[in-house]
């Protein structure tokens, strides 16, 4: 992880503009006014930042919400697992910064799947709004119908005490299975918005995380944006 430098913002305006066309204006006012500090993580190559990706913190509900902005991979380095390694550091870095829940949106079905892959929901129906608290800048796509959220529990049992005491009841027990967070990794047994680790790998419901979210969906809406946190 690094923070942004100054004398990395061409090489990054180059990056973000092959991967995702936008202009040059928006792209600069995001690097210069919107990326967060501390909460970049990049992978370089020959000096270059090659891959890239930040965090922003949004608020629904009372609920932090860790969102995944601008996953981006060189076309010269793609195939190399670089993308792959960003977002699981990503994850467990959320999950150590105390956040239960992260979320993005896929550019399409095929990145959407490949998300899944790392533990996130399937792709919900209802679009999402996010943008900066004075509205001058959209965080989502550009195209308000394609703002479709994946969420990705970082924290099992901190999500399903929250969930089952402030959001619905939840099922008595899962015996979840995580590829990427190996804390997650085992049955919880869920009562009364509380959440204990068994020991009886037999009991509770078998899920991956990505099912869980699926299960158990956090309901959130109306994000308001938390700032960028160092």
């Amino acid at each position: 992880m690094e923070h942004c430098r100054e004398n990395g913002t061409d090489g990054m305006m180059r990056l973000w503009r092959e991967c995702f066309g936008d202009d040059e204006a928006y792209v600069r006012e995001y690097l210069q006014k919107w990326r967060p500090l501390g909460k970049s993580f990049v992978r370089e190559a020959d000096g270059e930042t090659v891959s890239a990706a930040d965090v922003h913190m949004f608020n629904s509900c009372g609920i932090d919400v860790a969102y995944i902005f601008g996953v981006m991979t060189d076309r010269r380095y793609r195939g190399a697992g670089l993308a792959s390694s960003l977002v699981s550091e990503i994850l467990r870095s959320t999950r150590r910064d105390g956040c239960c829940l992260a979320m993005l949106i896929a550019g399409d079905d095929n990145l959407a799947e490949w998300y899944r892959g790392f533990g996130f929901s399937s792709r919900f129906a209802e679009p999402a709004t996010l943008v900066s608290p004075d509205g001058s800048f959209d965080f989502g796509t550009g195209c308000s119908e394609m703002n479709k959220l994946q969420y990705r529990i970082t924290d099992v049992p901190r999500y399903l005490a929250i969930y089952s005491a402030r959001i619905n009841p939840a099922p008595s027990g899962f015996c979840v299975t995580d590829p990427v967070i190996e804390e997650n990794n085992g049955v919880f047994s869920v009562a009364g918005g509380k959440v204990v680790r068994c020991t009886h790998k037999g009991a509770g419901q078998q899920v991956t995380v990505s099912q869980l979210a699926d299960l158990c969906p956090p309901g959130l809406s109306h994000f308001s944006y938390v700032g960028r946190r160092g």
